[in-house]
Order: structure tokens, then sequence, then C-alpha cells
């Protein structure tokens, strides 16, 4: 059998290409400033990785926050309404899966629920990668997370190979990992949480405070 001499620089080629991908969206990642500026990252700019057709960022506390191509997702319309159920319905696990509207193979648990299932086709290609993103704690005394869970959903009709599903994993940790970053309280909130809880406990501290500079007034 001959071997085409061309096929091994080829995969290399295509390898090195997804792995500077990779650097580049993690550094993307990590200067975002906002929620808003990383849920664009993640949803338009991770098609640099690898294609896709449609892309959304949920969390389990926030519902959808990004849509691939929109530029603010109306938690009124019935694809984003959609969208909520069926992210709300996937079985937790921190793997990559592969998620279709097509009914389960007999003997294994649907990993979408049927009335779910049956709309697919009017919202999605075929073939979903679900990416989760697992809460991160916080390294405060009390563990709290700084964070939610929540996925990445990128959609296309061509299936998810298990290379692509390997690094679009490894992204979906540096996804989570800034995500939580940009969820951690500053100083400026935490005091102001302090404030207001002052406030609470001991009325007489916004009646000392200047009228100019009392809570409702600029």
């Amino acid at each position: 059998m001959k071997l085409d001499s061309n096929s091994a620089p080829d995969s290399r080629a295509a390898e090195a290409r997804a792995l500077g991908a990779l650097v580049h969206l993690a550094r993307r990642a990590r200067h975002a400033a906002s929620a808003e500026a990383l849920g664009f990252v993640a949803v338009n700019e991770t098609h640099a990785l690898f294609a896709y057709r449609q892309a959304a960022l949920w969390f389990a506390d926030r519902g959808i926050v990004a849509l691939s191509g929109v530029v603010s997702p109306e938690a009124n319309a019935p694809y984003v309404q959609w969208l909520e159920r069926l992210c709300a319905g996937v079985p937790a696990g921190s793997a990559p899966r592969v998620l279709t509207g097509a009914a389960p193979a007999s003997g294994t648990k649907a990993e979408v629920a049927a009335e779910v299932a049956a709309e697919w086709a009017d919202w999605l290609p075929a073939n979903a990668l679900w990416l989760p993103l697992p809460a991160r704690l916080e390294a405060a005394s009390d563990g709290a997370p700084s964070a939610a869970p929540g996925a990445l959903l990128l959609a296309r009709e061509a299936p998810w190979n298990e290379g692509e599903q390997a690094l679009l994993g490894e992204w979906g940790e540096m996804l989570a990992d800034a995500w939580a970053r940009l969820q951690r309280p500053t100083l400026r909130t935490r005091w102001g949480a302090l404030r207001a809880h002052l406030s609470e406990v001991w009325p007489g501290v916004e009646a000392r405070r200047p009228f100019w500079r009392r809570r409702g007034r600029r």
C-alpha cells in the first residue's frame, strides 16, 4: 500500500494551527475586561479553533448570556427560551459530550429531554458539542463558588471527532477560569456590600453621612 507522503506534514500543520489558535484564545480570555467581552470571545472567536455554525454560552444562575452573531440575547425570544430548556436539562458532568436531537440508542439514557429534542431541527444543526464550564471555588476560607457552573454549546452539521473534543475541552477549562475571575468580588464591591450590611444593622451609619453621599443620591 502506498502512503501519501503529504498526509503527515498536513496533519502536523493542522495540529500546529489548532494549538496556535488555542494560545490566542487563552490570551483573549485572560485579558477580557468584562463578562460581556468574555462571552463574545467564547461564542464568536472559538471559531478560530474549529468551525461551527451556532454557539451559545449558558450559566446555571444566569441562563443564556451570549449567542454567536448576536449583540445581546433576548430572554423572551423563542430560540433563547428553547436553548434555556436544553441547557438546564443536560445532566451534570465534567467531560465534553456530543448532543443531538436523535432518539437515544436502546438501553441508553437520553441526555436531551424528549420535548426539547422534538424541536431540535427547528433551532440547531444536527450535532452539538457541550463543553462544561465547572464552578470554580473561591480562595476564601468559606470555599464559596465564585461562579455557577455553565457550558459552551457549539453546533454544526458535521460530527465532532475525539481530537476536536479534547482540544475544545481544554479551552472550556480556560473559559471557566476566566469567567470565575470576572465574577470574584472586587475590593469596591466588597466594601459596598459591607456598607449595606452595616446600614441595616446600624441605621445611624447612613444618617451620619453627608446628605449628598447618602444612598439614592449621586
